[in-house]
């Protein structure tokens, strides 16, 4: 009698040796190209203190002026060669005087990445089904190691933007492909699991960002150091499994059973004598499925809502945990450390209640 997928993978090992290599190689993937792109914005555009030139006959404070400071806006109206920012740190803000009448475009360069995510969220999922799971992660990731290494050297600010709009739409579909491509290499029983268990490579992220913004405080050596680490991502291609699902939805059955030999050699099982069975899909999803009924279109509206709600708050703190008046790398690295308790509670309901 023929198997399904999650049948078979039961019988080769559904969470064993090749599920948690396949979990340490996606999740160093996710520290070099979503976490550190996703969050680096942080450090590169942290407004630092300012002060006023060593005896000049404009500028009268005696102390360093920061973002709570009611003389925060007093430079406005000085020459620019009255003040400057306090040594020691440096940002996109610094270089580029990104403060009073240039202070719109320190948004963009904080944004910018977010909207080179919405477009590529769009497509993601499309053309992970067209092409295959295995080539839609692997090049979003070379795009981001690129564009790192692009954006670390011109000192032009345009390439700072369009280099990280172009981050950001790696990024996002490098995020929902690897979550997605790992999951297809369980079955239900450990699912959760292994899709939660990624996220702590987010959170590994945030903290290993942090030690490197307070070792490399300019902001360029920050990027350089991220581009650096990330290069040996670049050889993940003959490590990256291609979804058994994906290729049985194709025809190529053959293919697939090759991949299911592997997953068996690794986790030391033995292969099945039984067929694996193609998974029945009746229609191609497509985005106008999330409209297709009423019932559809409220369950997709409410998520929407919770989604962009979730992530106004999240982000929000996250990016200005730096501001706090603390320390700026503690804070940040607390900001994500807080979140392992709740990712291994999402595990053990989900598990329990089989959500």
């Amino acid at each position: 009698m023929a198997l399904t997928v999650d049948e078979f993978l039961e019988r080769i090992g559904s969470f064993k040796q090749f599920q948690w290599i396949l979990l340490g190689i996606f999740g160093y993937v996710m520290i070099i190209g979503v976490t550190f792109p996703t969050m680096i914005v942080t450090f590169l555009t942290t407004e630092p203190d300012w002060t006023c030139v060593k005896n000049s006959s404009i500028c009268n404070f005696t102390e360093p002026i920061g973002l709570t400071s009611d003389d925060y806006e007093a430079r406005c109206d000085m020459p620019r060669e009255a003040w400057k920012y306090v040594d020691g740190f440096t940002s996109t803000v610094t270089e580029f005087d990104l403060v009073c009448d240039r202070s719109y475009l320190l948004v963009v360069a904080q944004s910018c990445s977010w909207g080179g995510m919405l477009i590529s969220l769009f497509l993601g999922g499309y053309l992970g089904d067209k092409l295959g799971r295995k080539i839609i992660y692997y090049f979003p990731l070379v795009g981001v190691v690129l564009a790192t290494w692009l954006i670390v050297f011109p000192k032009y600010f345009p390439v700072f933007i369009a280099g990280r709009t172009f981050i950001g739409m790696c990024a996002g579909v490098l995020d929902i492909s690897s979550f997605v491509t790992l999951t297809e290499f369980t079955n239900a029983r450990h699912r959760a699991k292994i899709g939660v268990y990624s996220f702590n490579f987010w959170v590994a992220g945030y903290v290993i960002l942090a030690l490197m913004g307070y070792l490399l405080p300019y902001w360029r050596s920050l990027l350089l150091a991220s581009a650096i680490i990330g290069t040996p991502t670049l050889g993940v291609w003959w490590f990256i499994p291609e979804s058994v699902r994906w290729l049985l939805l194709k025809n190529k059955h053959e293919q697939a059973m090759k991949q299911l030999a592997k997953v068996a050699k690794v986790n030391k099982k033995e292969m099945p004598n039984q067929e694996v069975i193609k998974p029945e899909v009746a229609e191609e999803g497509s985005f106008r499925h999330l409209f297709i009924n009423w019932e559809t279109t409220k369950k997709t509206l409410i998520n929407w809502d919770v989604w962009m709600g979730a992530s106004l708050v999240y982000y929000g703190v996250s990016y200005g945990s730096v501001d706090l008046g603390w320390n700026p790398y503690l804070t940040f690295a607390l900001t994500g450390a807080i979140e392992l308790p709740a990712y291994f509670a999402t595990v053990w309901v989900s598990e329990r209640y089989r959500l």
